[in-house]
């Protein structure tokens, strides 16, 4: 009985938050709706089927075993809690799990749509993903590797460069041949790339605006984006392959901001990043063109 009762109720519910009624729901009638699979509509519907289902339960064990209403009816509360906490975490953690499977968002099952902007196919390439870089603070040396593999240049690698900056005496850094000892100063890094590749370097200081008008024809016309970000204690250079502009809409009918992500190669892993972690004070963004 209980369990027809938690059933019922989490049916009505799952009704209810689809847009239909209650009772349809409970009943199982025609008219009943679904609610979306996502947690926190998982969560409702198992979390009032529980409580339901718990506190007949507790109520009538309490009652069946010669208690007083009054105990028993405490009985059915605590078990009410109890099942609704259960069924709750339970259903809402089966359901995200089911929204993520579905292409969904975990939280509100929101239906996610990408726009491409970018892509740079040459970077796929087993000469590049999954090779990590060389030393604690190889990420500049790894990330111009990445760029020379991508243009098929072997003459000139990010250990080239760390030989070059290494020999350079100055005041504002110190580079040593050991990238376990010492990361390479990102901007005097890429130029001296630049000057052995013969490319040209074009700084920019939002992905946001310059991918829409700027990176987004740096990729398609063969040129790369390279990102240096604060990251604990230096800077992290990354090698950016695309970009696209995401959207959710909602099972109500109301979309979220749409948001500009780039797809970037971070120690031998292509990995997804929001545009915005990418700006602001001490990011590089370098946009490089072959000559």
């Amino acid at each position: 009985m209980a369990g027809l009762v938690g059933a019922g109720v989490g049916a009505g519910v799952s009704s209810l938050l689809a847009g239909g009624s209650f009772s349809a729901g409970a009943l199982g009638t025609t008219s009943a709706k679904v609610a979306t699979a996502c947690f926190w509509d998982g969560a409702a519907i198992g979390a009032s089927g529980g409580l339901a289902g718990g506190f007949i339960g507790g109520l009538g064990n309490g009652v069946s075993n010669g208690e007083s209403f009054s105990n028993a009816l405490n009985d059915g509360i605590k078990s009410g809690i109890a099942g609704a906490l259960c069924g709750g975490i339970i259903s809402g953690l089966s359901s995200g799990i089911q929204a993520v499977s579905e292409g969904k968002t975990f939280w509100r099952g929101g239906v996610i749509e990408r726009e491409g902007l970018a892509y740079d196919w040459d970077y796929d390439r087993t000469t590049i993903l999954g090779k990590q870089q060389n030393g604690k603070y190889g990420c500049a040396d790894k990330a111009l590797d990445n760029v020379s593999a991508s243009e098929d240049i072997t003459n000139i690698k990010g250990s080239d460069v760390r030989s070059d900056l290494s020999t350079i005496k100055s005041s504002k850094f110190k580079v040593t041949l050991d990238p376990n000892e010492t990361g390479l100063p990102d901007v005097s890094a890429v130029d001296d790339y630049a000057n052995r590749v013969g490319a040209k370097v074009y700084p920019c200081s939002n992905p946001s605006t310059s991918l829409v008008s700027g990176e987004d024809d740096i990729i398609r016309r063969g040129g790369k984006v390279l990102i240096s970000y604060p990251n604990g204690e230096m800077n992290h250079m990354v090698n950016v392959q695309g970009a696209f502009r995401q959207t959710i809409t909602y099972s109500n009918g109301t979309s979220s901001i749409p948001k500009i992500y780039m797809i970037v190669l971070s120690n031998g892993t292509k990995t997804i990043m929001p545009a915005s972690s990418l700006s602001g004070k001490g990011v590089n963004i370098f946009n490089l063109f072959f000559k």
